[in-house]
């Protein structure tokens, strides 16, 4: 499962971050703490690989099963990197305001 969503609210595009226990945070709503962990989470797995699993059918004849390894930028990509990282670049440019 893909730990974040995405979703538009007033035109405005947010991410939820999905806990290990399924509960829901938008990326705002997250600690500091919480943040870096799941960034270096992120870092962490990207060095050792994922691996994706997807399968499904209604009968024996239509079942499949399919797994999908991913390592590296693939890995930054699928957990949506991006949307952390600038989460906390924009933590950091509203800290340096404040100074």
């Amino acid at each position: 499962m893909t730990p974040m969503s995405k979703y538009y609210k007033d035109g405005e595009k947010r991410y939820m971050h999905y806990c290990k226990d399924g509960t829901g945070l938008f990326l705002e709503d997250m600690t500091e703490t919480h943040l870096e962990n799941t960034i270096m989470r992120i870092q962490r797995l990207s060095k050792s690989g994922i691996t994706l699993m997807n399968g499904g059918g209604h009968f024996a004849e239509d079942m499949y099963y399919d797994e999908e390894h991913l390592l590296g930028d693939e890995v930054k990509e699928h957990m949506g990197w991006s949307n952390y990282i600038e989460e906390r670049h924009r933590r950091n440019l509203i800290k340096e305001l404040k100074q």
